[in-house]
């Protein structure tokens, strides 16, 4: 049965997410908090130009960039760039 859902388009998409943040258009530090179940609607669905870091928490890449990332957002005016 999920194998025919599946070639005829009925099956919902399943998102493996973290929470949506209480406020859904939350900004922290110039840089939008994006999960899984807002992406769409806050970078691809934007008619502004956006920039995705994608980070977690336990990779030290990830931690040594992020306030590099948000002096860079700070740089941008919201109405035109969104980072997310």
């Amino acid at each position: 049965q999920f194998c025919t859902n599946v070639s005829q388009r009925t099956v919902e998409p399943f998102y493996k997410t973290a929470p949506v943040p209480p406020d859904a258009l939350a900004v922290e530090d110039g840089v939008h908090v994006v999960v899984s179940t807002t992406f769409h609607a806050l970078i691809l669905d934007a008619a502004r130009h956006s920039v995705v870091m994608f980070y977690a928490p336990w990779c030290g890449h990830c931690t040594a960039l992020a306030p590099v990332y948000a002096q860079v957002a700070a740089r941008f005016p919201r109405d035109t760039v969104v980072f997310g």
